[in-house]
């Protein structure tokens, strides 16, 4: 909307001047620092391991030379979900890996710094990402792990997953409609995962963390949660 008398009119995303090209189209995105940082699939490539980042207020082109990430690049998974850590720190999860892009300000072309967190796990359910205080909490294929700042301003893996005393519940879960359907969130002290139990093809579970307690407090269930 450029003036109030016109309104709202739809935005063009031809092929953009100097050299820049169309956002690509994506399922996901994340908006950090008037930017738009799109997860896509080149062309001729097999997964979803670039990371398309738009010009700072212009979000339908990019430079795809030296506004582009390449997240492992010919890696056999893909891209589930980009997460803002923080305001310098963006997190890419993998299907079966995971990686932090730090250094995110001024010129990103030449401060940004790729890291693997770790390669033993990846996401499963782009949303069962939730931010809990200072950590990230999400579904992985080992089950409820997290992500936390060292002293050193590093993300690391907690070694440990969170869900270990309830590793029969969260064998329970099918994963393969979780990678679509598993959604979190944190609330008032309490993590909330829901999840496919038993075969189910759609959520019939939530499981829940109370992090005043420090305990998993078992999980509901009912037609009211599909």
């Amino acid at each position: 909307m450029a003036s109030l008398n016109t309104g709202f009119v739809e935005v063009s995303n031809a092929p953009g001047t100097g050299g820049t090209e169309s956002i690509p189209n994506a399922k996901s995105a994340l908006f950090l620092q008037n930017r738009l940082l799109v997860p896509h699939r080149p062309a001729g490539a097999y997964k979803a391991d670039h990371v398309a980042v738009s010009d700072i207020l212009d979000y339908t082109s990019y430079d795809p030379v030296y506004s582009s990430f390449k997240i492992n690049q010919g890696d056999s998974d893909n891209i589930e979900r980009l997460y803002a850590f923080n305001d310098q720190t963006v997190v890419v999860f993998k299907s079966t890996s995971i990686y932090a892009v730090t250094g995110l300000y001024g010129e990103w072309q030449n401060n940004a710094i790729l890291d693997q967190i770790t390669s033993e796990y990846g996401l499963v359910g782009p949303r069962s990402v939730a931010a809990t205080g200072s950590d990230l909490w999400f579904l992985s294929q080992r089950g409820v792990v997290s992500l936390r700042q060292t002293e050193q301003n590093k993300l690391q893996g907690v070694s440990e997953p969170a869900s270990s005393p309830i590793q029969p519940l969260i064998d329970r879960i099918d994963m393969n409609t979780a990678r679509v359907s598993a959604s979190a969130a944190y609330w008032r002290n309490r993590y909330y995962l829901s999840v496919p139990l038993d075969g189910s093809q759609q959520n019939n579970a939530v499981l829940v963390y109370d992090f005043l307690n420090g305990a998993w407090s078992g999980y509901d269930e009912g037609d009211a949660i599909k």
